[in-house]
């Protein structure tokens, strides 16, 4: 997640047999595709996949188009105890968390659409951090 430094972060733990994922992977591919470029620089989406193995899982992603949302990364092995998964405290899916520029936790359980998302992150840019 360093790389990603100096820009907003939604990490979306998801799996590909979670039909709720799939709903609100479908949505976010939608908003995204109807975005502007300076939009989408705002903010770096990364799927974070807790299924138990890798194997998969970027075909999945590639068939329904939703790789273009952004970074596709795998949780570990071991599902929801997998390392990735354990160091967010995943424990139901889907599940985004919303992390500032500076690489802090600015919100742990975002229950917001992509466009509500880039609403705040803008209205933020001028009066301080998402609440």
């Amino acid at each position: 997640l360093s790389e990603f430094r100096g820009r907003y972060v939604l990490l979306d733990f998801w799996a590909t047999w979670c039909m709720p994922c799939h709903r609100a992977l479908e949505q976010m591919h939608n908003t995204w595709s109807r975005l502007e470029p300076a939009q989408r620089e705002r903010i770096q989406i990364v799927l974070v996949s807790i299924d138990d193995s890798r194997s998969g899982v970027l075909e999945f992603l590639k068939r329904r188009g939703w790789d273009a949302l952004g970074e596709s990364m795998w949780a570990g092995e071991g599902g929801w105890y997998a390392p990735g998964a354990k160091a967010f405290r995943i424990n139901a899916i889907p599940r985004q968390i919303l992390i500032d520029p500076d690489g802090r936790l600015a919100i742990l359980d975002l229950r917001e659409s992509l466009e509500s998302v880039l609403q705040l992150i803008s209205e933020s840019s001028t009066q301080g951090k998402p609440k």
